[in-house]
């Protein structure tokens, strides 16, 4: 999507590889690494690739300089407040992101992503990374195949799908369409993990309709794009309120949903809304909500929140101008995804959120 001189970024992509094993440290069941080693590696990486991006590749104008410093003081202000810093982190992450283009990135993420797969279900064969089973409903044996839960395990997998989608785009087919069936058996049948066996699903429809029926490709991928952007935290907001209102069919989604409509609505009920988040002291875990858009309202706050989906409007719209048809597909699963994971915060978890850089830092769009 955004291009740069592909030379001069041959020695940054180091950044992709070493920021999944920063990430990996804290998936993984192979690590002794805490929260504190992980957040001195994330910062060090940051400070590197700011120092490249600001002084070797030149990307920031006076003016970006000092929008990208005033939204940075913003969400400095509700990591402050909040006690938390996932939010944080994760625009620092956009902001150190070389000037290479999207599907550089995606190359490498698939790349990379796969050989760290490879070896941790080798560890886990070995028996050095343990294969922990899970029980659902009492009776269904789920497994984290080394990851510390099949949800983890079933989310890496898929951006290995969505890589290989926007890799793939012009040369889809069967053999593709068979991987991802493959990998939807997968998920669904041993770590059953609902969200991604369902975005296994989207991604397949999404690709095979733009690719085989679809005439007007483009326009109907955007407008589905932007009306995710709006129906996905507007319909989370109302089926919370439907379950605090205890209809019927909202509490059965709960439960299909693993209670996150019950901890939507006790976290909106619990707290007020506010522009720069609350502090949460958790004592149950309905104060535990895995919904984004939950968390960026209710616990980060509306400025927070006004600038997740200022900056997907934007992404959307350039996606649009640049018709690039795979990244809009990928922005749809992402925006589906948020519903029931907040994956989003963790771009190692879901590197389409990478695809903000071009917004960001990089000079050739």
């Amino acid at each position: 999507m955004f291009e740069t001189d592909s030379l001069k970024a041959n020695p940054y992509y180091l950044f992709i590889p070493l920021y999944t094993v920063i990430g990996m440290m804290g998936l993984s069941t192979w690590t002794v690494l805490d929260f504190k080693i992980n957040s001195l590696l994330f910062l060090m990486l940051f400070v590197i690739c700011m120092v490249c991006n600001i002084f070797l590749y030149k990307t920031y104008s006076f003016k970006k300089a000092l929008l990208h410093i005033a939204i940075t003081a913003l969400i400095w202000i509700s990591a402050e407040h909040t006690h938390r810093a996932e939010v944080f982190y994760c625009w620092l992450i956009l902001l150190a992101v070389p000037p290479i283009s999207f599907k550089d990135i995606s190359k490498t993420v698939l790349v990379f992503n796969s050989a760290v797969l490879a070896i941790i279900l080798t560890l886990t064969a070995a028996g050095v990374c343990p294969n922990i089973v899970f029980e659902r409903l009492g009776w269904l044996d789920r497994y984290s195949f080394g990851f510390k839960d099949p949800n983890l395990f079933s989310a890496y997998i898929l951006q290995i799908c969505m890589a290989l989608v926007y890799l793939r785009w012009k040369d889809f087919g069967t053999k593709d369409n068979l991987f991802l069936f493959a990998v939807f058996c997968l998920v669904t049948f041993f770590a059953n993990s609902r969200t991604s066996a369902i975005l296994v699903v989207l991604l397949i429809v999404l690709v095979n309709l733009t690719k085989f029926l679809l005439k007007n490709k483009l326009k109907i991928n955007f407008v589905l794009a932007n009306s995710m952007l709006v129906l996905c935290p507007l319909l989370s907001f109302i089926m919370a309120k439907l379950y605090c209102l205890g209809v019927p069919f909202a509490l059965s989604l709960d439960g299909f949903m693993s209670y996150r409509l019950r901890n939507v609505c006790f976290c909106m009920t619990e707290y007020p809304v506010t522009l720069f988040g609350n502090l949460f002291r958790i004592w149950c875990d309905m104060q535990i909500m895995a919904n984004l858009y939950g968390i960026l309202f209710i616990r980060y706050g509306v400025i927070v929140f006004l600038l997740f989906i200022t900056g997907f409007a934007l992404l959307i719209r350039k996606t649009y101008f640049k018709k690039n048809l795979p990244l809009l597909i990928l922005l749809i699963v992402t925006l589906v995804q948020a519903v029931s994971e907040q994956y989003f915060l963790m771009p190692y978890m879901n590197f389409a959120a990478l695809a903000f850089a071009g917004l960001l830092n990089n000079k050739k769009q």
